[in-house]
């Protein structure tokens, strides 16, 4: 679903990855999302626990969001998250 969110006419603002993905799953991703220019973050977390955040019960590798607000929200507390961590 993700893949078929960036093929899109309105593309996502961003797609957040696991990086507990599997190779073949982050190579996919990442050449997607640089061909459709989508920003990629990838998140220290299990597929499983990306799955539980949105209320699904299969694995998921990642999540695409579209709503621009959304989008920016997550990546200002990423930004803010790193710069207290370093």
């Amino acid at each position: 679903l993700v893949c078929k969110a960036l093929a899109s006419r309105t593309p996502p603002h961003l797609v957040v990855m696991s990086a507990r993905a599997s190779d073949n799953t982050r190579k996919k991703l990442r050449d997607k999302c640089s061909y459709y220019n989508v920003r990629l973050c990838e998140l220290d977390a299990a597929p499983e626990d990306i799955s539980r955040a949105i209320g699904g019960e299969a694995s998921v590798a990642a999540v695409a969001i579209c709503d621009r607000g959304l989008g920016q929200l997550y990546l200002d507390r990423a930004e803010k998250r790193e710069r207290n961590e370093g």
